[in-house]
Formats: structure tokens, sequence, C-alpha cells
């Protein structure tokens, strides 16, 4: 997939990844820390055939290798998803649940680790600068799941200049298309992490934070996910 930098008119040929953050239910459909039966930690991911995953605060994340298309990266984490499931999780009777967001209070078996806030800085596309949070409140008891998409060009471009007026351009495109396809979070996790021009610069590019896991557990949704991320080309010509 192909789309041209407005500050030097260069084409580049996007790659597409994604880390995912799902919360984990038992049978009787209660949350439950997803530490006690994933392996790995943050900074160190257990290792899959299909990707890696570990615990993420509450959740279970699973990270995938990046794809030329959106189609691929959905096929890869959905691999690495269904290898998280066929060795963690139906051994111990869990399923991913489709909640967007925990209560922690409501959790039983937490540890510190567990309830630790692990989002780091985030850029804004707007303002140009690190997000400035003053409302978030770090002793609240709701977590949040987490959909980050990953977007980058190929390493046989690196030379190109990818800027940060390039990233800034590319945030604000998806967040028309997040928009457009009604796939945006919840006001309470934009104000925590994630919302609205939210982005981490990568050295390959960009981590878009804004959407949550319902656009892989709700099927509608999940829809739309793929044509938004098919638009993307089209709209980085047109939306802005």
């Amino acid at each position: 997939m192909k789309v041209k930098l407005k500050n030097c008119g260069a084409e580049l040929d996007l790659m597409f990844g994604t880390d995912a953050e799902f919360f984990l239910e038992d049978k009787q459909g209660n949350i439950v820390p997803a530490s006690k039966y994933i392996p790995g930690l943050k900074f160190k991911p257990h290792l899959l055939d299909n990707g890696v995953c570990h615990p993420d605060g509450l959740s279970l994340e699973v990270g995938c290798p990046p794809a030329s298309t959106p189609e691929g990266m959905l096929t890869n984490l959905f691999a690495v998803m269904s290898e998280v499931k066929a060795k963690f999780l139906d051994p111990n009777g869990l399923v991913i649940s489709k909640q967007m967001e925990a209560n922690s209070s409501h959790v039983e078996g937490t540890t510190k680790t567990d309830l630790e806030f692990g989002c780091g800085s985030e850029y804004d596309a707007y303002s140009r600068s690190m997000f400035k949070r003053s409302d978030r409140d770090t002793s609240q008891t709701l977590r949040y799941s987490g959909f980050h998409i990953h977007i980058g060009y190929t390493k046989d471009q690196e030379d190109n200049f990818f800027t940060y007026t390039d990233a800034g351009r590319l945030v604000k495109v998806l967040d028309q298309l997040v928009e457009k396809y009604g796939l945006g979070t919840t006001d309470r996790r934009a104000r925590q992490y994630g919302g609205r021009g939210a982005f981490r610069v990568k050295p390959y590019g960009i981590e878009y934070r804004c959407m949550d896991c319902s656009v892989i557990t709700v099927p509608s949704k999940f829809d739309a996910l793929l044509k938004m991320l098919k638009e993307i080309p089209i709209a980085m010509e047109t939306l802005l």
C-alpha cells in the first residue's frame, strides 16, 4: 500500500502491525488477571510461533509481525491470538472478554503490578507537543483495553524523510477515518490515554493509540476497521 508524503512528495510502501490488549474472563464471566495465566513481561514478551504475548496490567497483550496490507496484519493478529488461545486460554477455561474496560477493584487476585498504569508519554498531533493530561487520575480503578496500530515504511525506504509533519498528518487522517467509521473509544479511556490525536513516534513510523479492543471483538466494528485501513491512501490525498 503506497502513500505520498506531503513534505517531499516521496511515495512510501506502508507496513502495518498491531499490539492488542484484551481482558480475560473465566467460565463464570469474571475478569481475571492475565498475569496468572500468561507468561512474559512488558519489556520481555513471551515468544510464540506467530508473534508474542505478555500481561499488561490486568490485560493480555498480543503482538504480531508486520504485514504489507491491512488484511495481512489482521491475519497475523488472529494467528497469534489462536496460538495464545490454544496454549494458555483453553487449558485454563478462559476466553477473551468483549469488555472494553474493567473495574480493578472487582477483580480477585490482583497484584500491585497488575494495577499499574503501563501508559507512557504520547504526542498530540494537533498541538505538536507531548500530550498534557491534567485530568488523568491514576488512582481510579478503571482499566481499559487497547488496539494500537503500528504504521511505518519498509526497511529499504528508511532514507526517505518521514518527518513529524508526516506523522502528524497521518494521525489526523486516522482520526478522521475513526470518526467516519464510528471506531472511537470512550471518553473515560481517552482522558487516561489514547484518544484523538494521540500517537507515539517509532523508528519506522508511528503507533496510533486511539482505538480499543472492540474493533476486534465486535463484528460490525471489525468490518469497519478493515475498510478504514484500506482507505488510508486516498484519505491522505483528499481528507486534508
